[in-house]
């Protein structure tokens, strides 16, 4: 991969007596799974790729952009960044409706309201939900929430995509089918994708190759059946044994 291309994240962040560093590449069009215990660094690193938490060292540098950099005082801001971001628990807008929730991020940068809506509601088709973009997110069904959430995410066109447990969320009776339209989504978007999971089975069906955090720190990265070969720690060995 050339430095112009993909995403180059070399993190180092330090939260009270806790410390992330990682140090990875992923090349356009990636999709990976983060996974690794309770505790282990996963939502923090989606918090310092996104620009929520400051890198105590290191850079962030997504298709040639540097995002931050500490040692050159470089640290864009959330907004700046210009990233789809999906939060855990989908964090949709209470007082907004879903159609409004989506348009949020084109509203964000300057895109006429009437403009904006049509795009939300056009998003909102597409991912089979048009028929709730007057309601608000407390009317909403978890499929329905998820599926505005990505569609917020996703409206931008954005180069990167950060997941934190987009199906959490879900009943079981509803994963298995979600699983299965949030790949041909993130296919669709062709843009680098990061996201978090607890589950091992939505990380194997959604992701390209995985990575695995272990106390803040990067203990493997591969395809599930090149880690399921060769597990390179315990926690790697239980998971993938269970998929």
């Amino acid at each position: 991969m050339t430095a112009t291309a993909g995403l180059s994240a070399d993190i180092a962040v330090q939260r009270g007596s806790f410390s992330l560093e990682l140090n990875f590449a992923l090349a356009p069009g990636a999709t990976v799974a983060v996974l690794g215990p309770n505790g282990a660094g996963k939502s923090t690193l989606v918090d310092a790729l996104a620009g929520l938490v400051p890198l105590a060292r290191g850079e962030v540098v997504l298709a040639g952009r540097t995002l931050e950099r500490p040692a050159a005082r470089v640290r864009l801001s959330p907004q700046e960044r210009g990233l789809g971001v999906m939060f855990q628990g989908y964090c949709l807008f209470g007082h907004m409706s879903a159609r409004d929730n989506v348009a949020y991020g084109l509203r964000a940068r300057g895109v006429a309201r009437t403009r904006a809506r049509a795009e939300a509601q056009a998003w909102l088709e597409r991912l089979g939900v048009g028929e709730v973009g007057d309601l608000r997110p407390a009317a909403l069904s978890g499929g329905q929430a998820q599926r505005v959430a990505l569609a917020r995410a996703m409206i931008t066109r954005p180069a990167l995509l950060l997941l934190d447990e987009p199906l959490a969320a879900l009943d079981v009776s509803a994963r298995a089918q979600a699983r299965r339209l949030l790949a041909g989504w993130l296919a669709e978007a062709a843009a680098i994708c990061v996201i978090v999971s607890h589950d091992v089975r939505d990380a194997v069906a959604l992701a390209d190759e995985l990575l695995v955090i272990e106390a803040g720190r990067l203990t493997a990265r591969g395809t599930a059946a090149e880690l399921r070969a060769r597990p390179p720690t315990e926690y790697v060995a239980a998971v993938l044994g269970e998929s």
